[in-house]
C-alpha cells in the first residue's frame, strides 16, 4: 500500500468527494487515484468510517470550509434556494471532488475515510462557515423584540422539524451574539457546552407551547447556525414576517 498525500501542519491532503444529497464526505489519499498495488483495475480497499462524534463533527466543519473555497456560490445557492428544483440544482453543483487538508486519525491499512452526516447538519456546517467569513457583520446584528411567529420560507427545505427551525430563527433574532459565541467554540468542546448553557434561557421562550427540545448538540448547532446565516443573508424575509403596523401576522 502506498500513500502520497502531502502533509501540512500534521494534516493530510485529501481528495474529497462531496455527495451533497446524502450528506456524505468520502476522503481518499491524494495518491489513491491509482488502484492499490496488487489489485485489479478499479478496485479499492474498504474505507474507514469516522464514528467518533467529536472527530466526525470536527472533520465535517473542515470539509465544509474546504467546499466553500471553490464552490462557495453553490453553497450560498443551496441555503438561499426557495424551491425544490433550486435546492436540487444547487446540491448537484456542490457534488464532485476537492483537495483538502483535514486532521483525521487515519488507519494506514485503508484507502480512504468516510464521514457521513444528515443533510440538515451539512446545511448548518456550510452556513456556519459562511457566517464566520462575514463575522464582523454578524457581530453587528442587534437583538430584536420577541415576536409571536417565526415562520420563514427556508424552513421548508432544511429537512428539520419546523419547530426546531422556528426556535432557531427566534433565537437568531433575539440573541444573535449568543449564537455567534456558539459558532466560535469547537464542536463537542467544553466551550461549546458553556455556549449552549448560555443559550438555554433564550431557547425556552422561543419554543412552541408544549414543545420540548431534545437531541444531540450537532443538529441543534446546525439549526442555530443556519438561522443566523439566514438573518444575515436574507433580512427582507425577517421584515416580511411582520405586518406593516409592527403587529405579528400570526400567533404561535
Amino acid at each position: 500500500m502506498r500513500y502520497s498525500g502531502a502533509e501540512k501542519g500534521g494534516a493530510m491532503k485529501l481528495q474529497v468527494a462531496l455527495l451533497a444529497c446524502a450528506g456524505l464526505f468520502v476522503l481518499a489519499s491524494a495518491g489513491s487515484a491509482e488502484p492499490p498495488i496488487g489489485s485489479r483495475v478499479g478496485e479499492r480497499t474498504i474505507k474507514q468510517k469516522v464514528n467518533d462524534q467529536a472527530e466526525a463533527a470536527h472533520v465535517a466543519h473542515e470539509l465544509a470550509g474546504c467546499a466553500l473555497l471553490t464552490r462557495g456560490s453553490a453553497a450560498r445557492e443551496l441555503l438561499n434556494a426557495r424551491t425544490a428544483e433550486a435546492v436540487k440544482e444547487s446540491r448537484e453543483r456542490l457534488g464532485g471532488e476537492e483537495e483538502c487538508f483535514a486532521n483525521i486519525d487515519r488507519n494506514d491499512l485503508v484507502d480512504g475515510v468516510q464521514v457521513s452526516f444528515p443533510p440538515d447538519v451539512m446545511r448548518g456546517d456550510l452556513a456556519e462557515e459562511l457566517v464566520k467569513r462575514d463575522r464582523s457583520s454578524a457581530a453587528q446584528l442587534p437583538p430584536l423584540p420577541l415576536q409571536k411567529v417565526y415562520s420563514r420560507p427556508w424552513h421548508a427545505f432544511t429537512g428539520r422539524d419546523v419547530s426546531v427551525d422556528e426556535m432557531a430563527t427566534c433565537v437568531a433574532d433575539t440573541n444573535p451574539s449568543a449564537i455567534l459565541a456558539l459558532l466560535d467554540s469547537a464542536p463537542y468542546s467544553p466551550g461549546e457546552g458553556t455556549a449552549f448553557a448560555n443559550l438555554v434561557p433564550y431557547m425556552g421562550p422561543c419554543l412552541r407551547i408544549g414543545t420540548k427540545l431534545a437531541g444531540a448538540r450537532e443538529p441543534l448547532r446546525a439549526a442555530l447556525a443556519e438561522a443566523l446565516y439566514q438573518r444575515l443573508e436574507n433580512p427582507s424575509e425577517e421584515v416580511a414576517a411582520v405586518a406593516p403596523n409592527g403587529a405579528d401576522t400570526a400567533s404561535k
